[in-house]
């Protein structure tokens, strides 16, 4: 089997989060489905969690994931990159297979290993109103229609990008 096919994932939008020093992801107003547009065309700020255990085998292990912004016919959501052009909205990261810890204590060895990625969006985003989109979730460069998240932006159909 492959981490890919092995994988238990949750892909979840909250207001706010962030992994404390301990290793436990922190989340405030999560499972939201609608959000609106601010004043300046862009969301509300908002987080994309993505919790993903695995077997212990998995232990130490490194594998990509990435996530993908899409629009309601399933392509990707294009946005001013850095320097102007529009590019996908993808985010790819390496992340690692941590075995469970607590300190002073020794972990059952059957105890399912975590990954963890957020990605926080304090600026929302320059998309339009009154669509649907999904954060899709991909794991060693495969998807599972599970792992991932939809959710509606209500107002107006034009962004003001800028």
């Amino acid at each position: 089997m492959s981490i890919a096919a092995d994988a238990r994932a949750q892909v979840l939008l909250a207001d706010y989060a962030n992994a404390d020093a301990s290793g436990k992801t922190n989340i405030l107003g999560a499972g939201w489905q609608v959000t609106g547009l601010q004043p300046s065309g862009f969301t509300a700020p908002h987080s994309v969690v993505v919790l993903i255990t695995l077997p212990p085998r998995y232990y130490d292990q490194e594998f990509t994931l990435s996530l993908t912004l899409r629009d309601e016919s399933g392509q990707p959501v294009k946005l001013p990159g850095p320097v102007g052009a529009l590019q996908a909205m993808r985010m790819q990261q390496i992340v690692k297979a941590e075995r469970p810890s607590l300190p002073g204590v020794l972990t059952h060895e059957k105890v399912w290993a975590q990954a963890k990625a957020l990605v926080n969006l304090p600026n929302g985003l320059p998309i339009p109103g009154n669509h649907l989109y999904e954060w899709t979730l991909e794991i060693e460069g495969n998807a599972n229609p599970q792992w991932s998240v939809h959710f509606f932006v209500a107002g107006p159909s034009t962004p003001v990008v800028g």
